[in-house]
C-alpha cells in the first residue's frame, strides 16, 4: 500500500497536481491514468481560448491489466495481493516511454502527471512499484483516494462534454455510483463525497462466472444486487431531487397502469449516465440493435437511448452470443466479458427500473483531472462556444440527454 504522502485527497489535490495558468508560456499537458485494466496516456493542449475542449494531440493505450497482474498467482484470492516482478518492470519501461514522447512534445516536467487507481491501492508491493517507476522515468506517481477517482472519472471526467446537469443525473461506472446536479454549490465535491462504492467490476465479475461454482456465483450476484440497492439508497436520502423523481415515476406509472388510457410517456424519473469501459461496451451493443441503421455517429460517447430500449438485456445477450461479425468498439476482451456486464445492467435495472433515459458518457479520470485544473468559470462553460468561438444563444433542454445542454461527442473504444 502506498503511503499516505502519495495519497491524493479532495483536501489537497489542488496543492499537488500543477494549476492551469492562463498566462504560463506552456499550456501542454501530459496525463497517465494506471486503470485496473490498461494504462492510458495523453497529451492534451489547454490554450485559450479553446482551453474547455480539452484538445487532445496524442492518445496512446497500453493493454496492461493491473487487475490481471494482481490476480495472476494461484492464491490470489488471498490477501495481500501483489504485483509480479515481470509486471513490474514492464509498467515502468511504459511510464519511462510516454515521458520521453512528452518530452519531445515540449511538455514541461512540470506538467507531466500519473495517476494510480485501485490496483495501487490494493497491491501490497505499491511501494516497489512507485519506486521502480521513478528509477525507470524519474517521475513520481499520484495514487488517488476513491472520492478523488470519483470526482475525476464519474463526476467530472463523465460530465466534461456536457454544459450542465441541470435536471440532475444518477452517475455510476461497474464500481460505484454518485448523483451530479449542477444547481447545487459546489456539486463536484459533493458529489464525489456521496459517492456510493461497488467493486463489481466486469474483470473480477467474469473471473466469478466463469470459474467459481454455482452456490458461489448466486453469492455474488445476491451480493451485486444487495450492493447496488443500498448504494441507491443512501444517494436518495442525501438527494431529495433524486428521491423525488423517482417518487413522480413511480406516482405517475401507477397512475397509468390503473388507468390504461396513457400511451405517452411516464413522466418523472430518473436520467443515468454511464462511464467507463464496461458500461461502454453495453452501450456499443445498444448501439448496434438502434433502430436507426447504419447509426449516423461512429462513437458511444453523448449515445442516449430511453429506458425502455436500455432495459433490453436479454436481445443483448443473444446478439453478443450470436453475432460473429465485429460489433463497432467492441474489443474481444469486452465481448468475453459482456455476461459479467449484463449482470450488473440488470441489477441496476432491478434497482432503478424508474429510468427516463440512459447517456453513455466518454470521459475519462484525464479529462476529469484537466477540467479540475481549470477555474470554475471555465469549466462551466460551453464546449461548443469554445469550438464555434461566438456565444451560441438559445440552446434549450432536448430531453433526451437529461438535461445536458450543448453535448459534444469523441471517439472512443469501448
Amino acid at each position: 500500500m502506498a503511503s499516505s504522502s502519495d495519497i491524493i485527497t479532495l483536501d489537497n489535490f489542488e496543492q499537488l497536481l500543477p494549476r492551469w495558468d492562463p498566462a504560463g508560456p506552456n499550456h501542454l499537458y501530459a496525463l497517465v491514468d494506471m486503470g485496473s485494466n490498461g494504462i492510458r496516456f495523453s497529451i492534451s493542449d489547454l490554450t485559450p481560448p479553446q482551453t474547455r475542449l480539452l484538445r487532445p494531440i496524442y492518445r496512446e493505450r497500453a493493454g496492461i491489466s493491473l487487475f490481471d497482474a494482481l490476480n495472476s498467482s494461484p492464491d490470489a484470492g488471498s490477501e495481500p495481493m501483489t504485483f509480479p516482478a515481470e509486471t513490474i518492470a514492464l509498467v515502468a519501461r511504459t511510464l519511462a516511454r510516454f515521458r520521453r514522447i512528452a518530452v519531445s512534445y515540449g511538455v514541461p516536467p512540470a506538467h507531466f502527471s500519473v495517476l494510480a487507481t485501485e490496483a495501487m491501492r490494493r497491491a501490497a508491493n505499491a511501494r516497489e512499484m512507485l519506486a521502480a517507476i521513478r528509477e525507470a522515468a524519474d517521475i513520481g506517481v499520484h495514487v488517488l483516494a476513491p472520492e478523488v477517482e470519483t470526482l475525476f472519472g464519474a463526476v467530472m471526467g463523465s460530465r466534461s462534454a456536457f454544459v450542465d446537469i441541470s435536471r440532475g443525473g444518477l452517475f455510476l461506472d461497474l464500481g460505484g455510483m454518485t448523483w451530479v446536479d449542477t444547481r447545487l454549490p459546489d456539486y463536484e465535491v459533493a458529489a464525489a463525497l456521496a459517492g456510493e462504492s461497488m467493486p463489481f467490476g466486469a474483470a473480477r465479475l467474469i473471473r466469478v462466472l466463469e470459474g467459481q461454482p454455482e452456490e458461489v456465483r448466486a453469492q455474488e450476484k445476491q451480493k451485486l444486487n444487495t450492493s447496488m440497492q443500498s448504494a441507491f439508497a443512501k444517494l436518495c436520502a442525501k438527494f431529495p431531487a433524486l428521491a423525488q423523481a423517482k417518487a413522480e415515476h413511480a406516482a405517475s406509472a401507477a397512475a397509468t397502469n390503473g388507468t390504461g388510457t396513457s400511451t405517452g410517456p411516464v413522466a418523472g424519473g430518473i436520467d443515468a449516465y454511464l462511464c467507463g469501459g464496461g458500461f461502454r461496451g453495453y452501450g456499443c451493443m445498444l448501439q448496434h440493435n438502434d433502430p436507426i441503421q447504419p447509426y449516423p455517429l461512429p462513437s458511444v460517447g453523448t449515445y442516449t437511448v430511453t429506458g425502455d430500449f436500455f432495459k433490453q438485456t436479454e436481445k443483448m445477450r443473444r446478439v453478443n452470443r450470436e453475432h460473429e461479425g465485429k460489433i463497432y468498439g467492441m474489443s474481444k476482451r469486452r465481448r468475453q466479458q459482456f455476461p459479467a456486464i449484463i449482470e450488473v445492467v440488470e441489477a441496476f435495472i432491478r434497482t432503478v427500473p424508474h429510468l427516463r433515459t440512459v447517456t453513455f458518457c466518454g470521459g475519462s479520470n484525464r479529462d476529469g483531472a484537466l477540467l479540475m485544473k481549470l477555474p470554475k468559470s471555465v469549466r462551466e462553460s460551453n464546449p461548443l462556444e469554445a469550438l464555434a468561438g461566438f456565444p451560441i444563444q438559445g440552446h434549450e433542454d432536448a430531453g433526451g440527454a437529461g438535461g445536458g445542454k450543448g453535448t459534444w461527442r469523441s471517439r472512443r473504444r469501448c
